[in-house]
């Protein structure tokens, strides 16, 4: 895999997270029931399976945490903030506080 696709199973697996917990957003399923549904109706080739999984559990476990560390951060309540927006910040919150090797690069000189 060339350099510049080596991350793209990542990058697959952020986007099916995003839908997972815009899911786990909308019906309050668990996330267990959300991983089943989502490898048994998707397409997962060239997926990071498990870091997939990583990020729905990672997200829906520590929810809370993440909130009330991006909460000061924001100009507006977290609660008013749109769900896909929401959820683009606590995944990106998650990684940086759980896998500070991705991203690679976060500030480009």
């Amino acid at each position: 895999m060339s350099a510049s696709h080596a991350h793209e199973p990542v990058q697959r697996a952020r986007r099916r997270a995003l839908q997972a917990l815009y899911q786990h957003q909308l019906t309050g399923q668990q996330a267990g029931l959300i991983l089943l549904q989502f490898r048994q109706t998707q397409d997962f080739k060239g997926v990071d399976d498990n870091y997939f999984e990583l990020l729905v559990r990672g997200v829906i476990d520590q929810q809370a945490e993440l909130d009330g560390k991006l909460q000061p951060l924001l100009d507006r309540a977290l609660e008013v903030v749109d769900v896909i927006e929401k959820n683009v910040l606590r995944i990106g919150a998650w990684e940086l506080l759980n896998a500070p090797e991705l991203p690679f690069r976060i500030v480009l000189d």
